[in-house]
């Protein structure tokens, strides 16, 4: 399997470059532990191909953009509706099996890593959030029985 094909990522695997594959923020954090020898505790990425084979292959990503093709972006009640609606469709619509297994194998290694049950931050890093004039909504899968800290 290509790196670009997987679905979680440690830390200590990326860098800069996997901006497009993990985001800014992991990519930022990989690079302190690899380049800068930063102490950072550990931690993975689920990455931009898991989310892009969770849209595709649940096929909830024609009604994503069938939603956003119908408001006016300029009308902040229309964008505050969709965002609800595709959220709520996001969090209804069950992760394939393979990815969420990915998933929580890494959290189960994660565990093993810290010698106990972990609790986590669950971050947002969508890869061009951090560019000017770019806003982009939080993408997230949620897997039932997480432990989480927000």
């Amino acid at each position: 399997m290509s790196r670009n094909e997987k679905i979680v990522l440690w830390f200590e695997e990326i860098g800069k470059e996997d901006v497009a594959l993990v985001g800014g923020k992991c990519a930022n954090l990989g690079e302190m532990i690899t380049k800068a020898k930063v102490p950072v505790p550990p931690g993975f990425a689920v990455t931009t191909y898991a989310y892009k084979r969770f849209i595709k292959e649940t096929k909830i990503m024609d009604k994503i953009f069938s939603k956003l093709r119908e408001i006016d972006v300029r009308d902040l009640k229309q964008l505050e509706e969709a965002s609800r609606e595709i959220r709520k469709l996001i969090e209804g619509t069950k992760v394939p099996e393979d990815i969420q297994s990915a998933i929580l194998s890494a959290y189960d290694d994660l565990a093993r890593r810290v010698g106990r049950e972990p609790l986590v931050a669950v971050r947002s890093s969508a890869s061009a959030e951090d560019r000017d004039r770019v806003s982009l909504s939080c993408r997230a899968l949620v897997l039932p029985g997480s432990k989480i800290l927000s």
